[in-house]
């Protein structure tokens, strides 16, 4: 609980699962040696396809960004965008490639699957609000039935390995889902050496888990024997498209989606049949203020199970002195400026105390520049840095000495004046430090210009933590 102190009354005077045929996940190399599966498990290509028609409205906003975090949380699911590992003045790659690829990086696919198991696991991993990867297998069993008799006869099972990546886009809405078999995994265990397995059909398609009027997929589904998609290793792919007409959302006609892999294995001989992969979740935005090298990005989506970090590095000469600053405000506030009459509480860094039940710690939200928020936050930081307003000689910023007055230092802020937590928020505390001028924008500008726009932060919407390393 907040405790609403005289100097936080005084700011506020002065301001205004898919499915698993056979088991999406469970299908490991070692498991694909094995014969016929166990009842339990099977899935029969004859079978009444188990295939949900997608229903209901998106989730609201506020409840999908919190499952979605929590989910993160539990998994360990960050999102690190190192400012120390991109420059400033020229576009990062993740700007020069908004839009979507043709085929995914396959450097970024690496980096994906070595981050965590649970890439090799049916949720797949969420490497940053751009990227998620998979690699996986499943199967199908197929059998026959009498139709006088109905009795089924078990004739073999099909299984394939394969990766599958989902990119986000800071051009359009949509996303695009990547399907590769990888190159000789299919098998064949339990068939007779006189049928031809490889002859049969699968067939695949991305679908979105909203109904038409939200989302929507114009790509057809690609159909290949099991013995061409053995020998292709090429990437198909289809865009999951999100109607902004749809959106009842006040700001940048945000709806929240969840997209999933059909997969069928009807043949001729085999009556038909179906599963889908786990649901996951992305996002589509309308946003006016993704501005970047003199293009207007005004559509975009990412994928939202994952924790936005923005790390700031003290080794990083260009904005060491900011790091410093945010540190200590972090983790030792009582030290800090101004001085409080109660023990100051400085949101936005990211502590978990319970993986197994997570509390998401108080983060910072993004607000515009030119926003009213965002000038009171200046209004206040200044207060505090000039020791007038609420404060005074003894509890404001001490002035600059004359060395940091010739080498042109500056009053920062944390929380960030482009935050909802900003200086003028009365339920957190702020920090004020003097540092060089030169870090100040360059720390500025790697939040404002890169972060921001690389991982799109929406104002209010979206919550973010800041890490500093060593």
């Amino acid at each position: 609980m907040r405790v609403n102190t005289p100097a936080r009354r005084m700011r506020h005077a002065f301001a205004l699962l898919g499915v698993v045929v056979l088991a999406l996940g469970a299908a490991a190399p070692a498991a694909m040696g094995q014969s016929a599966p166990h009842d339990a498990e099977r899935f029969y290509s004859n079978d009444p396809a188990n295939l949900p028609e997608p229903q209901g409205k998106p989730p609201a906003a506020k409840d999908a960004m919190e499952r979605d975090l929590l989910e993160a949380a539990r998994l360990g699911a960050h999102s690190f965008y190192d400012t120390s590992k991109v420059p400033l003045d020229t576009p990062t790659p993740r700007a020069l490639n908004a839009d979507l690829p043709t085929a995914p990086s396959e450097d970024d696919l690496r980096k994906c699957l070595a981050a965590a198991p649970e890439a090799k696991t049916a949720i797949g991993w969420t490497y940053n609000r751009m990227f998620w990867c998979q690699e996986l297998g499943f199967r199908i069993a197929y059998e026959k039935v009498d139709l006088q008799t109905g009795e089924r006869t078990y004739k073999g099972t099909n299984l394939i390995r394969y990766q599958m990546v989902v990119a986000g886009t800071g051009t359009q809405r949509a996303v695009r889902v990547f399907f590769r078999p990888i190159p000789g995994s299919v098998s064949y265990p339990d068939w007779s050496v006189l049928d031809d397995p490889g002859s049969l059909n699968l067939d695949l398609v991305a679908q979105c888990g909203q109904e038409s009027e939200y989302c929507s997929v114009a790509k057809p589904s690609v159909r290949k024997t099991w013995g061409e998609w053995n020998s292709s290793g090429s990437w198909v792919w289809w865009d999951i498209a999100s109607h902004e007409e749809a959106s009842d959302a006040p700001l940048d006609k945000i709806i929240f989606h969840s997209w999933r892999l059909r997969y069928d294995g009807t043949s001729l001989e085999y009556p038909a049949g179906g599963r889908q992969t786990v649901e996951r979740p992305f996002r589509c935005d309308s946003a006016t203020y993704f501005n970047r090298w003199g293009t207007v990005f005004d559509k975009g989506c990412v994928l939202t199970n994952v924790i936005p970090h923005l790390q700031y590095d003290i080794s990083d000469t260009r904005v060491q002195e900011v790091a410093r600053h945010i540190r200590e405000a972090q983790d030792s506030p009582a030290i800090t400026w101004p001085k409080e009459s109660h023990t100051k509480n400085i949101p936005g860094k990211w502590v978990l105390t319970d993986p197994e039940d997570p509390q998401l710690p108080d983060g910072l939200h993004r607000v515009l520049g030119d926003s009213a928020i965002a000038k009171e936050n200046t209004k206040f930081k200044n207060y505090a840095c000039d020791r007038n307003g609420p404060y005074n000689a003894l509890t404001g910023l001490p002035p600059k000495t004359p060395q940091q007055t010739a080498e042109g230092y500056q009053c920062d802020e944390y929380p960030f004046r482009s935050s909802e937590e900003g200086a003028s928020n009365s339920r957190y505390d702020f920090s004020v430090k003097w540092v060089p001028g030169s870090q100040n924008g360059s720390a500025g500008g790697r939040l404002n210009q890169q972060f921001f726009f690389d991982d799109r932060i929406l104002r209010i919407v979206d919550e973010f933590w800041v890490k500093i390393n060593n």
